[in-house]
């Protein structure tokens, strides 16, 4: 998704919308995909935007409020890696995507540690 216009998230407990903002051409804002298009609801967000793709993390209450991460195709939003893939409750979510590989820490409220992970290689840190 190659674009002029900004994209920003707007948080709310309900599924989770994205819109980007095209100050080139229309001037207005617009929903990048379909508006709520995770499975549920979703909280503790967090957006990255590498070389033109929206990436969104967030604990996914249709997951047991494990973290979910999704990217936008071009024309939808796909799950990258499975959804829900923690090991217990995420909270306080960072999502940072660099050479295309993802990266994402939060806090697992189950085990009351930090953790981080990178979601292309099987390795997981507790700090």
């Amino acid at each position: 998704m190659k674009s002029r216009g900004k994209i920003a998230a707007i948080t709310v407990m309900f599924f989770l919308p994205i819109m980007l903002y095209s100050a080139v051409c229309e001037k207005e804002w617009q929903d990048v995909g379909l508006p709520g298009f995770t499975e549920g609801a979703g909280y503790f967000s967090s957006l990255f935007v590498y070389d033109g793709i929206p990436y969104a993390a967030y604990a996914d209450v249709e997951h047991e409020n494990r973290l979910s991460v999704m990217k936008y195709s071009g024309t939808s939003w796909e799950y990258v890696g499975a959804p829900g893939f923690t090991g217990g409750r995420a909270a306080f979510i960072s999502l940072y995507v660099y050479n295309g590989m993802e990266y994402v820490s939060f806090y697992n409220a189950d085990a009351n540690t930090v953790s981080y992970t990178h979601l292309t290689l099987p390795t997981k840190r507790i700090v």
